[in-house]
């Protein structure tokens, strides 16, 4: 359904790394890691790519609905929401003003009805860094 990416300084060029995944309880499944791609628009230093690893007791359900009523992560009717974090520090091997973080995943759920052909399309995410 949904992701970001958020980051925390941790100091000599390292960063806490976090990654939040919003899954419909009818679409693909979580992964056990995240791939994570780190690179300078302008080439300034050399890209590389890390694993997130998934915070434990994370992948629970999130689903705003009333009381009384089931979601699809529980067998019932009305869409389920599910909240996955993964997280890793990571240490930029130079200062640039334009890293990206970038997470994309293949394929979005079908039943999506905003965009054509949903399951032929990743889910891109990223995020900007100036170090």
């Amino acid at each position: 359904m949904g992701s970001d990416i958020t980051y925390e300084s941790l100091g000599n060029n390292q960063y806490r790394v976090t990654l939040t995944f919003y899954r419909d309880c009818s679409g693909i499944p979580a992964d056990i890691t995240a791939l994570l791609q780190v690179y300078s628009q302008s080439n300034c230093a050399p890209a590389f790519s890390t694993l997130l690893t998934q915070v434990p007791g994370t992948g629970q359900e999130i689903t705003p609905i009333c009381p009384t009523d089931t979601s699809t992560c529980r067998g019932g009717r009305f869409t389920g929401i599910q909240e996955y974090q993964y997280t890793g520090i990571i240490t930029m091997p130079a200062n640039c003003s334009d890293w990206v973080l970038a997470y994309d995943l293949c394929c979005r759920n079908a039943a999506i009805t905003t965009i054509s052909n949903p399951s032929g399309r990743d889910i891109f995410v990223y995020a900007f860094l100036n170090n």
